[in-house]
């Protein structure tokens, strides 16, 4: 049986079977409802990504593949509106945007790095959370990680945020001097490969991290907040000028992984 969608303004054509290959999902539910006057079923969507996930569900086309960081935010959230299942939970993307688009988004946004054209550059998660998990990898960088209000981020220094900075195996030593500079003392050690949990407890009103399944007690940090506020995690890169190397080198990422079992 063929249909007509009408999404954002775009009509689309299709078979039932394609609509109705996710159970449960809004599309399903969507044609349980009588279409519109013209005969068409409306979604208030954009088109343009819609047409990505209408492919994926006619072929199995691959959802994310060669998008940018922006589309694959776009076509995510879309996704999550139809109930249809996610490539990447939305909660293990990091936002891409105008001002951290020196940072380089990998690994469907998942992975965020910086390389030798950067010096200093924050991103927040794409969505709040109270904890989160972290796969740190790291070169010749100094790197601090935590939480913070999304509306406050963007005109905080990262140094006043709710932060620890990391300390590997292989960052510049100037990464220490210009984070004491900033009277945070905070710092964590981890190797290169470490797994890092921060989790703010709204009970015990605290900031805990762990390293590679082992709680950092001089590492916490005293938050008190109202109940309704909402946490970001954040990272923020502090990355030394290297004039004799490629500018498109890698000197550190890190990646939001799914939380550790208990």
């Amino acid at each position: 049986m063929l249909l007509r969608l009408n999404v954002g303004g775009r009509i689309f054509c299709t078979s039932e079977a394609t609509l109705t290959k996710v159970q449960d999902s809004y599309l399903e539910e969507l044609l349980r409802r009588d279409p519109d006057v013209d005969g068409a079923y409306f979604l208030d969507l954009d088109p343009t990504y819609f047409e990505h996930i209408l492919n994926h569900l006619r072929c199995d086309a691959p959802l994310l593949a060669n998008l940018a960081p922006h589309e694959i935010i776009h076509v995510s959230r879309q996704l999550e509106f139809l109930q249809l299942p996610l490539p990447v939970p939305l909660d293990r993307m990091w936002a891409p945007t105008d001002a951290n688009m020196q940072l380089v988004h990998t690994n469907y946004c998942q992975t965020v790095a910086v390389t030798m054209r950067t010096h200093q550059r924050s991103v927040l998660a794409l969505v709040p959370s109270d904890r989160f998990a972290v796969h740190m990898d790291f070169v010749m960088c100094g790197i601090s990680i935590g939480l913070t209000p999304q509306g406050a981020f963007a005109l905080t220094a990262p140094s006043n945020v709710h932060a620890v900075g990391i300390s590997g195996e292989y960052s510049s030593g100037a990464f220490f001097e210009h984070f004491h500079g900033t009277h945070t003392e905070r710092l964590i050690s981890a190797r290169n490969g470490s797994i890092v949990v921060v989790q703010y407890d709204r009970d015990t009103q605290k900031i805990t991290f762990d390293v590679d399944g082992e709680r950092v007690d001089s590492a916490s940090i005293d938050l008190v907040l109202p109940p309704t506020a909402e946490l970001f995690p954040f990272v923020s890169f502090y990355a030394m000028p290297y004039p004799d190397t490629d500018g498109g080198a890698y000197l550190g990422q890190v990646t939001l992984v799914p939380l550790p079992s208990p």
